[in-house]
Order: structure tokens, then sequence, then C-alpha cells
């Protein structure tokens, strides 16, 4: 029924508008944690996603002032017409031919087993950085208390990896 009603609205669902950027920024931390596992977005995080990926909506008639919404396509929360077969998911990371840095937080999205494992040993040795963060979710990079670990992780990799292809 989304799919059929996303269809007949033209992709647009009742858009969501928002009086201020911290209404938006508040409305974005409640819906990450609707996610799966665990997770959860700060305020301030919140308020990073909300200032870059808002835009004004001219008010219609009899409205006051402007408002906001998120300029993100909505239809790229539906489900995908695509599922991939693990076979298919496999290939593909065993085709990356670079460094590649996993960070892993507590509670970021599940990492269901045995896929999660066997995901992870599809790349091809010595390409796969593993990285657990001590604390945070799927936005580390976005939370105070976290984003200096990301960084640092991030930094430390790029300093230690090499770009060069292998084959």
């Amino acid at each position: 029924l989304r799919l059929r009603d996303a269809a007949c609205s033209g992709g647009r669902e009742r858009e969501r508008l928002y009086s201020t950027l911290d209404e938006a920024a508040t409305a974005r931390a409640n819906g990450a944690k609707r996610l799966a596992g665990r997770q959860y977005l700060s305020l301030e995080g919140a308020r990073a996603l909300a200032a870059r990926g808002t835009e004004h909506v001219q008010p219609k008639e009899g409205e006051a002032a402007p408002r906001l919404r998120f300029r993100h396509d909505r239809r790229l929360a539906h489900p995908s017409a695509h599922a991939w077969h693990e076979e298919q998911v496999h290939a593909v990371l065993g085709a990356i031919e670079c460094p590649t840095l996993l960070l892993q937080a507590p509670n970021g999205w599940p990492r269901p087993e045995p896929g999660y494992s066997l995901r992870k040993a599809a790349m091809r040795d010595g390409l796969l950085s593993v990285h657990e963060l001590s604390s945070g979710s799927h936005y580390a990079h976005l939370d105070p208390e976290t984003a200096a670990e990301v960084q640092d992780a991030v930094a430390h990799f790029l300093a230690v990896s090499s770009f060069i292809a292998t084959k």
C-alpha cells in the first residue's frame, strides 16, 4: 500500500513542515529513535542535519511565515524494489580494491550474525580496518560525545593507509 500511495501521489507523501529549525531538529532526533536497534541522535547532531538539510517553503495564502521542510527525497525511506542476494553483496565487497575503514558504534545499525561476519570476511585480506567506537550510534560523526573519536579514527586510517589499488 505504501508503494501504491507513493506512486499515486507522485512520490510525495504528506509534506511535514516545521516552524523553526529547532522544531525540525527535534523531529529528526525523535525519528532516529525509531530506527532499527538502539540508535539515537543528539539534539546537537540533529541541528547540524537540519541546518544543512532543510529549505524554506513559501507560505500559502493565510499563513503568517515561511516554514521549513527537509530537502531529501522521502522515497529513499521506502523499501527498495531490488533486494540483493548475499552472494551479490559478497561479490561487490570482494571486488573492493582500496583500503576501507569500518566504524562500528555500539548503538548503530544491528549487525545480525552470521551474515555480518561473513560480509566482513568477503573483503580482500588486509583491506578492511575495523574501529570499534567506545560509544555512539549511526550518527556518531555528528554527536559531540563521539565526533572527536570518529575524527581521530579517520585521521589515523588515512595516515597509515595506502590508496594504491592492490591487484
